[in-house]
């Protein structure tokens, strides 16, 4: 099933709120080294919040707002508490070989990050939503806080990664604070 491009803003409200709360699973996920030139399962790496991006390379808005990921991660880099995740998806339209092929000729373009993809179709299932591009920002248990549907465009996710972050931090018992940001 080819995936569906984000619809009109009256209704974008409504499917961005019907993410929230979203428990995901990353088990289900392989990642590319450009170091290795390989496939493996992912891991998935500590961090306070998970900006999650599904994507495929034959979606049109998800490829055009790439550069503007690409800024977001460099502003980002230094901070281990956020971790960029750019999944391919779904599976049935995108191979490791054009998910790799795409991101070795884009280098310029994307995110310096390796991308992530989507193994089974179990992380759609989820979502229930084909709906393309989404992004989300995922918690430390790796449920849904905020989502973004269709293209990001003009949209802060700048601002709600911060604002996400303060509430993190903000839920942080005293004491756990130094053990977690030494």
């Amino acid at each position: 099933m080819a995936p569906q491009h984000a619809a009109a803003a009256p209704q974008q409200a409504e499917q961005e709120g019907s993410l929230l709360h979203r428990r995901l699973r990353f088990d289900q996920l392989e990642s590319w080294s450009r170091s290795q030139q390989s496939w493996a399962p992912f891991v998935v790496p500590p961090a306070r919040l998970y900006v999650v991006n599904l994507w495929s390379p034959h979606c049109l808005p998800c490829v055009n707002e790439f550069p503007t990921f690409r800024k977001l991660v460099e502003g980002w880099r230094n901070s281990p508490a956020v971790k960029f995740l750019f999944v391919a998806d779904p599976p049935g339209d995108t191979s490791r070989q054009e998910v790799a092929a795409f991101w070795m000729r884009s280098l310029r373009a994307l995110p310096a990050v390796d991308p992530v993809r989507t193994t089974t179709a179990e992380l759609r299932q989820n979502l229930e939503t084909e709906l393309m591009p989404i992004t989300l920002l995922v918690d430390e248990q790796l449920v849904v806080r905020q989502a973004f549907v269709g293209g990001i465009g003009t949209r802060s996710i700048g601002t709600a990664i911060e604002r996400m972050l303060r509430i993190s931090l903000a839920q942080v018992p005293q004491g756990a604070r130094h053990a977690r940001n030494p």
